[in-house]
């Protein structure tokens, strides 16, 4: 009876503390790029596109992305 007192305790104690462990990760915020970075990222994505660099974009855009460029004139 003693063993099924032991069990219980301790599956109770790993489920609480598991579900505290999901509940922290999911509250977790990742600092924002630098200034730096984003404009080092933004020269990059210009570049890419004057060169027409598809291979670029592949991290960026998902597989079913569809873009448009309405040209006046």
């Amino acid at each position: 009876m003693a063993s099924f007192r032991h069990f219980g305790l301790i599956a109770a104690a790993a489920l609480l503390t598991s579900g505290a462990n999901a509940e922290a990760a999911e509250n977790t915020v990742a600092a924002a790029p630098s200034k730096a970075a984003i404009e080092a990222l933004e020269k990059s994505a210009y570049e890419a596109w004057k060169s027409k660099d598809a291979k670029f974009w592949d991290t960026f855009l998902a597989d079913n992305f569809v873009g448009w460029v309405h040209r006046a004139g």
